[in-house]
């Protein structure tokens, strides 16, 4: 909570000051849970069926997997992960998103929506990504 800057409102859930939010799965669960639904499935914007959700979604883990950062405004998020991690970009057509390092330069861009990663190996060297 402290690497992203926003406001933990919900024992898994961090609200990044309306402009996302930070999904935590708890130990031993392969996703964030929702703890209020009977089915105890968490929504996810960018794995749902429909295709320009206007989301850029980051996970810890790879296939998907793990904690989740939801990214649907254009500034900067920061990434609080190392190691092999997955992204989806199913933001509108056309945007793509931005990985900086520590220092602030680019790493790598994407490629526009819709597109995804299952197994980066770059969580270790992005500190930031700009969803836009």
């Amino acid at each position: 909570m402290a690497t992203t800057g926003g406001k933990q409102v919900s024992l898994d859930k961090t609200e990044l000051n309306g402009q996302g939010d930070v999904l935590v799965a708890i130990p031993g669960e392969a996703h964030p849970c929702d703890f209020w639904s009977p089915s105890g499935v968490l929504s996810d914007p960018c794995r749902e069926e429909a295709v320009y959700s206007g989301y850029f979604c980051a996970y810890s883990g790879q296939n998907f997997g793990g904690s989740e950062i939801k990214m649907h405004s254009c500034q900067s998020y920061g990434i609080p992960w190392d190691g092999n991690g997955s992204w989806i970009n199913d933001q509108t057509p056309g945007t793509k998103a931005r990985f900086y390092r520590n220092e602030g330069s680019l790493l790598y861009t994407t490629p526009a929506p819709y597109a995804s990663n299952w197994n980066c190996s770059t969580w270790t060297n992005v500190h930031t990504i700009r969803p836009c």
